[in-house]
């Protein structure tokens, strides 16, 4: 076998598909020894280069003004989005056409989708992705191989951009969400208490939870619905449950550290995400972890497909306004206590599946594959 280097894109942004690619190179090095390269090298932006080094000391540490480094016989792995933006990955890309290096990309989500939900239901357009947006065709295609993370995309990239080389690989999770170990000290106002954790934006349909909810609750004063994380609706939501009168049964947490999100999983009464687009949902796969109660996401949450294809009856719904709240009306007349201890159990060993250790094995035999001349 020949002697190739692998060059994987090392991002610093806290949002999921930087964190997603973070974790897939913490796994690759736990098997870097059974790693069909000669050598493992990171590029990054030139301002990060010098933390970068620091945190990977035995690592060599590549960036725009280095790229002639990278040798012919290199495969170049860029594990966030393709985007046409002014930068060092999107140079690292061109490089990697241009030279005719071998190229996986990664595609988290559909920029496509995401504008028009955003420009549908915001009415904003941001017009730096406008040439991503036109390009995307090109992009998605300028790859040997493209990992995907649902066959949700699996199947919108092979019908809208007519994408043949693509790679179905789930994210994973850390064993951190199986984890007992850690007491929660939280106490909840209400009864009963209900939890979303997420980003709060159109896609996750986080107003059409808030509508569902308003519709189901009626005159029950007591009743919560805990929101956790940020995003560009916050305001907006916010205004929703005033103008809903139901501000006082609501409550923003904000952003949220793992550990904290992880502590109100194990105590609230049921938990549910409503995503009207999401490509796989992280949020999901946490809460099937860590919940001991009962589960509720979208059909289309990227996730669902796993489910389905797994032999896994859980409980997944069409969102809708009157599919939630008649999910809220079953949570609050105790209608899923029967079934919870059950649900339960299928929702940790469904959720067992997809622990990194094991999903890195399919990001493996991408790079057997790559590394045959």
């Amino acid at each position: 076998m020949a002697k190739m280097d692998l060059i994987y894109y090392y991002p610093v942004e806290t949002n999921a598909p930087g964190s997603v690619a973070r974790t897939v190179l913490k796994y690759l090095q736990k098997r870097r020894k059974e790693l069909p390269f000669e050598n493992l090298k990171l590029f990054t932006r030139t301002k990060d280069a010098e933390n970068v080094r620091k945190q990977f000391s035995d690592l060599e540490v590549i960036t725009h003004k280095t790229l002639n480094k990278i040798s012919n016989d290199s495969v170049i792995h860029i594990p966030t989005s393709p985007l046409i933006m002014p930068n060092s990955k999107f140079l690292l890309h061109l490089f990697a056409v241009l030279k005719k290096r071998k190229l996986i990309l990664q595609y988290h989500g559909d920029t496509r989708t995401e504008m028009y939900l955003r420009f549908k239901y915001q009415h904003s357009l941001n017009i730096t992705y406008i040439p991503s947006y036109i390009a995307l065709p090109y992009l998605l295609k300028s790859a040997d191989k493209l990992i995907v993370n649902s066959y949700l995309m699996s199947n919108l990239v092979r019908t809208r951009y007519r994408v043949k080389n693509d790679v179905v690989i789930p994210n994973g999770i850390d064993d951190f969400w199986f984890d007992k170990s850690s007491a929660s000290n939280i106490e909840l106002e209400g009864e009963p208490n209900i939890f979303y954790h997420g980003r709060l934006s159109t896609e996750k349909g986080v107003d059409m939870l808030i509508n569902g909810f308003s519709k189901a609750i009626g005159e029950r004063s007591n009743i919560r619905l805990y929101i956790a994380g940020e995003g560009p609706q916050r305001k907006y939501l916010k205004k929703l449950c005033m103008k809903l009168g139901i501000e006082k049964n609501v409550v923003f947490l904000g952003h949220m550290q793992k550990k904290d999100i992880k502590a109100f999983l194990s105590i609230v009464g049921a938990t549910i995400y409503p995503s009207i687009y999401d490509s796989f949902s992280l949020a999901v796969l946490e809460a099937l972890s860590s919940a001991n109660c009962s589960v509720y996401f979208s059909t289309q949450a990227g996730i669902y497909d796993f489910a389905v294809q797994d032999g896994y009856n859980l409980n997944a719904f069409v969102p809708t306004t009157e599919n939630i709240s008649e999910i809220f009306k079953d949570i609050i007349k105790g209608n899923n206590e029967n079934s919870d201890k059950k649900i339960i159990k299928q929702q940790k060993e469904f959720a067992r599946r997809y622990t990194w250790d094991k999903v890195i094995n399919q990001y493996m035999n991408i790079y057997s594959d790559m590394s045959v001349p």
